[in-house]
């Protein structure tokens, strides 16, 4: 039917990457929820955004796990697309919409071609997505067209 994890279930530690990249060439569909991190001071659940942008205990497609080459002395960035069903609160770390490491990495930008606006479209890291993911669901599907394969609209119209 599907596959469901969390990541202190995968084994060996790092299968979350092949598991992700295998159903995103399979175009199946993913989900995520991010864990829940917060509580006040007497204890209780904070709710609502954390401060990194993400809503816990929210479901969020993941649309693309890509993995670019490093140069000779570097590894190979691995990077995961997320959207947002809500088209709001998105990742605020590192890779950011508009955050730094974009201008620093001209040819990854090229490559990913990063968001600019509000959308609840963004890129994480992997590391950070997995450090953050609760979750992983993967269904496998056959999805006529790719994940995150879609026309921008035209603001004009």
């Amino acid at each position: 039917m599907g596959d469901r994890f969390k990541k202190e279930d995968i084994e060996p530690i790092g299968d979350m990457w092949t598991k992700l990249v295998a159903a995103d060439k399979d175009n199946d569909l993913i989900v995520v929820d991010f864990e829940f991190k917060g509580v006040n001071p007497s204890g209780r659940p904070i709710y609502g955004t954390r401060p990194d942008g993400l809503m816990p205990k929210h479901v969020y497609s993941v649309l693309r796990a890509v993995e670019i080459p490093g140069s000779v002395w570097e590894d190979p960035k691995r990077m995961v697309c997320l959207r947002n069903p809500w088209g709001r609160c998105e990742w605020k770390g590192p890779w950011k919409d508009q955050g730094d490491e974009w201008s620093a990495n001209d040819e990854i930008a090229k490559e990913l071609k990063p968001g600019s606006k509000f959308d609840g479209l963004f890129w994480m890291a992997f590391d950070d997505f997995e450090w953050c993911a609760n979750m992983v669901t993967i269904v496998p599907a056959k999805i006529p067209t790719k994940r995150g394969d879609h026309e921008e609209e035209d603001d004009d119209n």
